[in-house]
């Protein structure tokens, strides 16, 4: 018997969190072995994922005990789906701690538990394109038979979406709207949005209806609150603030989670009053409110808090939240209101504030960041578009531009993609920050031509024509430029 049989039959085979049947050990046939217990006893096991080359099979999955299908699959070795396993708990969930994964987990523990949250967890972190998309097609089939076919939800498969939601960016296809419907639906068939109930005996629910007793909640668990307070967080569609609590205590990471949704909600709230038509007739009353209410907010964060990348990305996205209802199109040329100006000069230094801190943020990180702040990235940079477009009229732009100036701002952000670009180390046809590096040059060159009316070009940039900047207005035009729009022509859809 070769080294290479010995092995094989030495090895549990696990595709997507399922176990299989090995070739008979002498003395026998045997069952497969359930993966449990440390690392360490399962250090020769290996994980399979379906071949980028191979087309996508029929959810939900393939079968690797087949030798057709498992010619389909590629092994992961262990230490590799570690290494996945070890990057999301430490990078990816910094920026969005919708679930805790404990450090004694092993990926075969997780496997077993979680299957299609797994998957998804592979996927994300798969950094070539096709090989990208090719899992994402397997998740894509794994949905629609769990939800569309069988309509069997669970946690795992609202844990899967929400990662696949939160990390399926520089892609071509919008989609986050569609999956937003589809995380509040499953939140709402879990029904863990709401406090638990014990099943009751006939009788015992007769009385509880016509009032002889009431229901009795019993608390929801930790993972199911952090599931719906994540959900809240990526999609902000609940119709009311979310209605379960989160006990602080189990890791630091749910107290960083509490504090993300209490900006959120913000956020939320000032969402809510701009799609009512009077408030833009008390709009200095209530941004005033809100701002009082996120000073209030920030005042309370810990003090072991109040330096983290994360909250203050939030906080410096809720303010400009809050006073981009200020940003009118065309400004008041004479004698604007002295709160408006005000709000404008709030809203120019959280777009400040919120781009300094990206910047910190190592670029080798990017492929972790969730969708959410790559959303926080787009209002930051419209938002300064805006600012920037407004005219003599309001303020000085040569003050402005020694403040805060876009153009430098997108000279940085290209250096930065290019960075992580660099650092994937794939070839530019496959490479995922390759089109970013592209579209945020693209989006320079054309805000050059816009602000070349209004702001001092640098020394060495090549002057633009009256014709160029008239067609770069008409590329950018206002009415069009919103956080959406520029989501799009990032591709970080």
């Amino acid at each position: 018997m070769t080294e290479g049989t010995c092995a094989e039959q030495k090895t549990d085979v696990i595709a997507w969190g399922r176990t299989v049947d090995l070739p008979p050990r002498s003395g026998g046939a045997t069952k497969a072995r359930q993966v449990r217990g440390s690392h360490r006893s399962n250090r020769n096991s290996t994980v399979f994922y379906q071949s980028p080359a191979s087309p996508p099979t029929q959810a939900p999955g393939l079968n690797p005990s087949s030798p057709k299908d498992r010619r389909l699959l590629r092994p992961i070795p262990s230490d590799t789906s570690v290494q996945v396993l070890n990057r999301f708990r430490q990078e990816n969930l910094k920026y969005l701690p919708f679930i805790y994964i404990p450090p004694h987990i092993t990926p075969e523990e997780l496997y077993e538990d979680k299957p299609f949250f797994w998957e998804c967890v592979v996927a994300v972190l798969t950094p070539n394109l096709k090989e990208r998309e090719a899992l994402f097609m397997k998740v894509h089939d794994t949905i629609h038979q769990k939800l569309l076919v069988e309509a069997t939800p669970s946690l795992d498969i609202l844990l899967g979406v929400m990662t696949f939601m939160s990390w399926r960016i520089y892609s071509a296809k919008p989609f986050l709207n569609f999956y937003s419907h589809i995380l509040t639906g499953l939140v709402c068939d879990l029904g863990i949005d709401k406090a638990a109930f014990r099943e009751q005996p006939v009788l015992e629910r007769f009385h509880r209806v016509v009032g002889v007793k009431t229901e009795t909640a019993t608390g929801r668990t930790l993972e199911e609150r952090r599931a719906v307070l994540g959900c809240f967080l990526i999609t902000s569609r609940f119709d009311s603030q979310p209605r379960t609590g989160i006990t602080v205590g189990q890791c630091v990471d749910d107290e960083t989670l509490v504090w993300l949704v209490k900006i959120q909600l913000m956020v939320d709230k000032a969402y809510r009053l701009r799609r009512d038509e009077e408030v833009y007739l008390s709009t200095p009353l209530v941004m005033d409110l809100l701002q009082s209410q996120l000073s209030s907010v920030r005042g309370q964060i810990p003090l072991h808090l109040q330096q983290s990348s994360l909250i203050l990305m939030y906080l410096a996205n809720a303010e400009l939240a809050i006073h981009e209802l200020s940003i009118r199109v065309p400004m008041p040329s004479n004698d604007p209101d002295p709160q408006e100006l005000k709000s404008l000069d709030l809203s120019l230094q959280a777009a400040k504030s919120w781009l300094d801190v990206w910047l910190s943020v190592p670029p080798e990180h990017y492929l972790t960041v969730s969708a959410a702040i790559l959303f926080q990235l787009c209002r930051a940079l419209v938002n300064l578009y805006k600012l920037s477009t407004l005219g003599e009229s309001v303020w000085d732009n040569n003050e402005r531009q020694s403040t805060v100036n876009l153009l430098h701002y997108l000279d940085l952000l290209q250096v930065n993609f290019k960075r992580a670009s660099n650092h994937l180390n794939q070839p530019a046809d496959v490479n995922i920050f390759e089109k970013g590096v592209t579209m945020i040059s693209s989006i320079r060159q054309r805000c050059g031509l816009v602000l070349a009316d209004t702001w001092h070009p640098s020394p060495g940039m090549a002057e633009v024509t009256f014709q160029e900047a008239a067609d770069a207005s008409n590329f950018l035009r206002w009415d069009h430029v919103d956080d959406a729009w520029m989501m799009e022509y990032l591709g970080f859809l």
